[in-house]
């Protein structure tokens, strides 16, 4: 009766997690090793105990991730570009500072990032996937009290 009154809302995009690979050393299996890790973590983050863990895993991989982007971009001369993932990685940064005080904020700063992350690619190229993704980030940020009660 407690997940009827109180629905367990959470959703995190996954694939911007992930660093793009530029020359992978074997695209073969580094695509089939994403392609696993992106089919097996919404499943696992599904369980409580596993959600924290892996929200804070991946909000660490994401600033690293970002954090590299924004260094390659400025030093390429890319001042918007680095900017926006400046933004991104600040946001993840804050995800991981946060989720030692509250994980509900933390999984807010992941959410409001993944926003910003499909926003963008959907204004870029528009496609049903990225749509769906961007129609799913804001659920949990209208919802974020569905955790403080769970």
């Amino acid at each position: 009766m407690q997940i009827i009154n109180h629905p367990v809302t959470f959703h995190r995009d996954f694939r911007n997690d992930f660093p793009l690979q530029k020359s992978p050393p074997d695209p073969g299996v580094w695509e089939n090793c994403q392609r696993v890790a992106l089919a097996t973590m919404p499943l696992l983050s599904l369980h409580r105990s596993f959600r924290g863990p892996l929200s804070l895993g991946m909000s660490s991989l994401r600033s690293v991730t970002h954090f590299s982007q924004t260094v390659e971009h400025i030093q390429q001369g890319h001042l918007s570009e680095g900017s926006y993932h400046l933004l991104n990685a600040s946001l993840a940064t804050t995800a991981v500072g946060l989720f030692f005080f509250n994980p509900v904020y933390c999984f807010l700063s992941s959410s409001i990032s993944d926003l910003i992350i499909n926003a963008r690619q959907l204004r870029e190229n528009a496609n049903l996937e990225t749509l769906g993704f961007l129609m799913l980030d804001p659920s949990f940020v209208t919802k974020k009290n569905n955790f403080e009660k769970t």
